[in-house]
């Protein structure tokens, strides 16, 4: 049964992917789905030998409510507990011998937060984000000094960036949008942003749409 799930249901683990939900939950996921098919498969195995009764159906609808309710209530909840386990990695690279260095949310939190307002392709009008400058970040490893930077993304994807620009444009790891909390679901825990409104040249230039990257989880000289 599990393998149908694989196979017809391609479209929703690609969002769920994209939600920043673990592959782990899918096990989660076709217990549920699992548990939920024999209970409907009862049910026919018991109308074809007429064994159901009027009184017994609503109990077995009722029971396959509450698995599925269950179900969803397990998915909206793995975001959150994920946010709770953040760890924002910084590194020298691959090859450096100084060991890596984590932030959790909470110590993002704890930086000098600056709030940037500007507009960008992917909010409507004006936005305010909140979050500690990216160079603050830097400084608390030396990354300040390299001279270019991946930043890296839960899902595996990156996009190189200038260290310059970090000391050009105010740039934040933002935490927040208009005053809530970036889940996954809304590009977070953390979405690069710069003062994209308070700099014309920056402006529907492609290059820095691309570096807006989003849900970074890793940060590494070049």
């Amino acid at each position: 049964m599990c393998s149908d799930l694989h196979a017809t249901d391609t479209n929703i683990w690609q969002l769920l992917a994209q939600l920043g939900i673990v592959y782990e939950c899918r096990l989660w996921i076709e217990f549920f789905y699992d548990i939920a098919t024999y209970e409907v498969v009862a049910q026919m195995s018991l109308r074809e030998e007429g064994a159901m009764s009027r009184s017994s159906l609503p109990k077995l609808m009722r029971i396959h409510a509450l698995l599925i309710c269950m179900a969803f209530s397990f998915l909206y909840s793995i975001p959150e507990a994920i946010a709770e386990d953040f760890r924002l990695v910084l590194s020298h690279g691959p090859e450096a011998s100084d060991p890596p260095l984590e932030f959790s949310l909470e110590q993002l939190d704890a930086l000098p937060q600056t709030t940037i307002h500007t507009a960008n392709e992917f909010v409507d009008g004006v936005a305010a984000f909140r979050g500690p400058l990216v160079l603050d970040i830097l400084a608390h490893i030396g990354l300040e000094d390299a001279e270019t930077l991946r930043f890296i993304a839960a899902n595996d994807y990156y996009v190189d960036i200038p260290t310059q620009d970090f000391r050009q444009y105010n740039a934040v790891l933002a935490i927040e949008l208009n005053g809530t909390r970036l889940s996954r679901r809304d590009k977070g825990p953390l979405w690069l942003m710069y003062p994209l409104s308070d700099h014309p040249e920056l402006q529907g230039d492609p290059i820095y749409i691309t570096r807006l990257i989003w849900q970074v989880v890793r940060i590494e000289a070049l």
